[in-house]
């Protein structure tokens, strides 16, 4: 997978915060492996590292957007708006999208994705998802699809959404013990779906991303609600576990 530029699915992957001890410190220690694989990307001058450190998600964001192909022909379906639902909004607003729906049960993500180009924003706890959503593409389906969020049953509910020839990306990942779904596959099939999932991102992807956010062609800090010192960071967990903020950040000194 490395020799053909897919370090994300190397069989001996390791990541930062995973396999090696993260960047929850003053000073992180980069193995030579690293280095070598051209894991050091420089920061373009423009960008600040807190602006910087959104890229991590946001290359994952456009390994998704590579796969689905995503065209000014197409309207796109999210489900899911958190910081990764909105960036996958916006990575689909830069790529010309004819229409931008996302589907959220918080109404205050609603409103924020609106403020970040969503073209219609929908509560399937307020309205039926699937005849809004064919309402609103003139009666096809979504062309796109991306479940940013780990629910099951959002999942399985893609393909009554998707047009014909639809594309649907399943980016979160499902909780262990309820990954798996059930789904009928004669829609599959009579629609001609492509059922597609990525996951991480290559380094080529990474540097790609980088450039797009050196653009600034959206609002990058914004999508950081909150920043906390090193010596917080428990105060930061808890913000992370409340689910009120979007994209929480640790700065190495100060608060």
């Amino acid at each position: 997978m490395c020799a053909e530029g897919y370090n994300n699915l190397c069989s001996d992957y390791e990541a930062f915060g995973a396999s090696i001890d993260g960047g929850f410190a003053e000073y992180m220690k980069v193995i030579n492996e690293a280095i070598i694989g051209g894991n050091l990307v420089k920061i373009p001058k423009n960008l600040s590292f807190l602006e910087a450190s959104i890229n991590e998600p946001f290359s994952c964001v456009y390994n998704a957007y590579e796969s689905l192909k995503t065209s000014p022909s197409d309207n796109v379906l999210i489900i899911g708006v958190g910081a990764i639902g909105l960036l996958h909004l916006i990575l689909s607003k830069i790529a010309g999208a004819k229409k931008v729906i996302v589907s959220d049960i918080n109404d205050d993500r609603l409103k924020l994705a609106k403020k970040y180009g969503a073209d219609v924003t929908l509560n399937p706890s307020k309205v039926n998802l699937k005849e809004e959503v064919f309402i609103n593409t003139g009666g096809k389906g979504a062309d796109v699809i991306i479940t940013a969020c780990s629910v099951p049953s959002v999942q399985e509910e893609t393909l009554n959404l998707a047009a014909k020839l639809g594309r649907i990306n399943l980016f979160g990942g499902l909780p262990e013990g309820k990954d798996s779904i059930m789904f009928r596959s004669n829609i599959v099939h009579y629609r001609q779906l492509k059922i597609t999932a990525t996951t991480g991102s290559t380094v080529s992807q990474f540097i790609k991303s980088m450039e797009i956010l050196s653009n600034k062609e959206f609002d990058i800090q914004g999508l950081i609600t909150h920043t906390f010192g090193l010596g917080e960071i428990k105060d930061a967990f808890e913000k992370v576990i409340s689910g009120e903020g979007l994209k929480i950040a640790i700065i190495p000194k100060g608060n």
